[in-house]
Formats: C-alpha cells, sequence, structure tokens
C-alpha cells in the first residue's frame, strides 16, 4: 500500500480505503505449508496404511521433549500501547538472548501419562545423551516393567536425536512395535 501511495501521489489511507470500500480487496496473510513432494507423498501413504491396524494394538507410547522458559517469548504484533506520548522506559519489554530454561521428557500413553524426567540443565540432548541418560537409564527399563513382553506401538517424533541410526536401532532391537522415523 505504502508503494502504491507513493507512486500515485494519494495518501496512504485513501489508498487502503480504495482498496477495501470501492474494489472489494481483503488483505490476506501468506501462509506457510509443508513442500509435499512425490516422495513425501509416497511415505506418508505407506504411513497411513499402516493406521489400520493400530487398533489391534491396546496401548500406544509416545514421548518427546519440550523447552520451557521462565520468560515466555514477547510477540510484538499481539501488543500495542495507544497513547499520546511516547512510552516511558519502565513500559519496554527487554529479553535475553539465552533466557533461562528447563528441558522436561516426556511419556504419554493410552494408558496413561508417565512421570517426567527432566534433563540436566545447559545439556545438549543429542544421540549420545538420549541413547544414555534417557534410553538406557529411563525408557528401556520402564517400557519392559511397564508392558512387559506384549507387543505395544512405540513411536518419536523427528528430533534429530531420535533420527540418529544408532538410536533408531536400539528401539528397533529393544520395542517390537517401534515405528521408525522411515515410516
Amino acid at each position: 500500500m505504502r508503494k502504491l501511495a507513493r507512486e500515485t501521489g494519494i495518501s496512504e489511507m485513501t489508498v487502503r480505503r480504495i482498496a477495501k470500500n470501492k474494489l472489494g480487496l481483503i488483505p490476506y496473510k501468506i501462509q506457510k505449508a509443508q513442500l509435499l513432494t512425490e516422495k513425501t507423498k509416497k511415505v506418508r501413504l505407506e504411513g497411513c496404511k499402516l493406521l489400520p491396524h493400530w487398533h489391534a494394538c491396546p496401548d500406544i507410547l509416545f514421548t518427546d521433549e519440550k523447552i520451557f522458559t521462565i520468560k515466555a517469548v514477547h510477540n510484538h504484533q499481539n501488543y500495542r500501547i495507544w497513547t499520546t506520548e511516547s512510552p516511558l522506559s519502565d513500559e519496554l519489554i527487554t529479553h535475553s538472548q539465552h533466557p533461562q530454561s528447563v528441558m522436561v521428557w516426556a511419556r504419554i500413553s493410552t494408558s496413561g501419562k508417565k512421570p517426567l524426567i527432566f534433563v540436566d540443565p545447559g545439556v545438549k540432548v543429542n544421540k549420545d545423551y538420549y541413547l544414555r541418560e534417557i534410553f538406557q537409564r529411563v525408557l528401556k527399563p520402564r517400557f519392559k516393567s511397564h508392558f512387559g513382553r506384549m507387543v505395544r506401538i512405540f513411536q518419536q517424533d523427528s528430533a534429530p536425536a531420535h533420527k540418529a541410526k544408532e538410536v533408531q536401532d536400539c528401539c528397533k532391537a529393544n520395542f517390537p512395535g517401534f515405528i521408525s522415523a522411515q515410516e
């Protein structure tokens, strides 16, 4: 609108009014969407074909990590101050490049939620940490004690630590109903 106003010599407000009231134009925000290649479509189709068989399995286990920060991220588009003067300095919103945070690893299944696991502060969850601290110390023993030898479905998200070949191999070897990153 600004560019058109500059080019025509008309005020920006008038250009907006003409576009909205006279021409019936509506502003749309460009949306982001996942690019679906033929390969992606094929992978998704294969995954969907597995879904009808999930009803035969009474228990499905999902896991994920989440970082919680002490101070939420400020969204400038959702916050406005209408005033006749410049806002005072105490109305400024300050932020830190690295706010205090805690990472939590959680498990949930059709039989209920499981205890939360707090990741050590400052630790980057890579495949080594995931295998040593989460898989070997938590997931494997608790999975076996909770589910025994019954076949269950286990699915992770596509985090780099989860998609690592070594992690995928361990999951396939220990969990008969494991859904791999490729499925």
